[in-house]
């Protein structure tokens, strides 16, 4: 083991024994291993850095809600913050439509403790001073068994909320299709 002096410290640091290099080797060997690093950041389904799936579930059932033709894509990772602090992170979530999406596999979710803390944080994102969220959660055997069936159980809710939020902004009636209740009470007023 041979040691180096480095000229911003000056202590002393262990390395290798040099390699013999040709002239210009070097940015060749440089140049190789930035094109494999590239390979690998490019195969993976993300870039460091940016928010995405972060288990087989939540890639299965982002797969699902992007097969559904008329559906925005969900915001990955969405940070629900109360003030200063974050309160939780949903696995994806529709910030418009304050819809928030967990996808909870049994392996981490399914101890007491951490029931007992999503039930906490969830209630909270459901009630006023949490913004009135709607809540969904999928069990990680449920996506896997059907990931199409829960990405068209929140196209229907997201749908949903949107025609009533339009409702809401236009002052018109929610739309009676998808609430027969309030069609039947439109329709007695009418």
């Amino acid at each position: 083991m041979q040691f180096w002096l480095c000229p911003d410290c000056g202590r002393h640091w262990p390395h290798d024994p040099p390699i013999a290099v040709t002239p210009g080797q070097g940015v060749g060997e440089l140049r190789k291993d930035l094109k494999l690093r590239r390979q690998e950041l490019e195969a993976a389904p993300r870039l460091p850095g940016e928010r995405g799936p972060e288990s087989p579930i939540e890639m299965r059932l982002l797969e699902a809600l992007c097969g559904i033709p008329d559906l925005p894509p969900p915001v990955p990772q969405h940070e629900i913050r109360d003030r200063d602090r974050i309160v939780t992170i949903p696995d994806f979530a529709y910030p418009d439509a304050r819809i928030a999406i967990f996808c909870d596999g049994f392996a981490f979710h399914g101890n007491p403790d951490t029931l007992e803390l999503d039930a906490r944080k969830r209630n909270w994102l459901q009630s006023k001073d949490g913004g009135e969220w709607t809540v969904l959660t999928y069990w990680g055997r449920t996506i896997v068994r059907n990931a199409e069936a829960c990405a068209r159980e929140i196209a229907e809710i997201y749908r949903q909320k949107r025609r009533r939020g339009e409702a809401a902004r236009s002052g018109g009636p929610a739309d009676r299709e998808s609430n027969p209740v309030a069609g039947a009470r439109g329709a007695a007023r009418e």
